[in-house]
């Protein structure tokens, strides 16, 4: 229900990452509803200052229960051989979370950010900075 696809066909750290996600789907559930997970199979891109292209892997949306605050939160599983030459990408994901970006349109508020990387060997670290960005501490 909460995973927009059928099935994954992505990389083996985006399939610990779904696997990581399908565990932790209730704590999100205590805190949200209308919650979508949705791998973004080049739909889009994200450009940071300097006019790189990114595609984030997935983007989380949920809606906060208590206010209906509406998430839009960029996700990129990147195995460990990738994450040095891929550093600016997990910069750009960190000011996107730094900027606390919130914006209204037609009277319902939105909250655009991102996590660091998801790593397998690091998904403490990952789950830790999801719970901060969610509020689900």
């Amino acid at each position: 229900e909460w995973y927009a696809h059928k099935s994954n066909y992505g990389t083996s750290e985006e399939k610990e990452f779904i696997k990581l996600f399908s565990r932790y789907i209730n704590d999100i559930k205590n805190n949200f509803k209308n919650i979508y997970l949705l791998r973004n199979e080049r739909q889009f891109k994200i450009f940071d200052e300097k006019g790189r292209a990114f595609e984030p892997d997935f983007v989380l949306f949920c809606e906060k229960k208590s206010n209906s605050e509406n998430y839009q939160v960029f996700i990129e599983p990147k195995g460990s051989h990738l994450i040095l030459n891929d550093k600016w990408k997990e910069t750009f994901l960190n000011k996107i979370r730094a900027d606390n970006i919130n914006i209204t349109l037609n009277s319902q508020n939105f909250k655009i950010t991102a996590v660091p990387f998801y790593n397998y060997e690091l998904e403490n670290n990952f789950k830790k900075s999801l719970n901060g960005v969610l509020n689900c501490d």
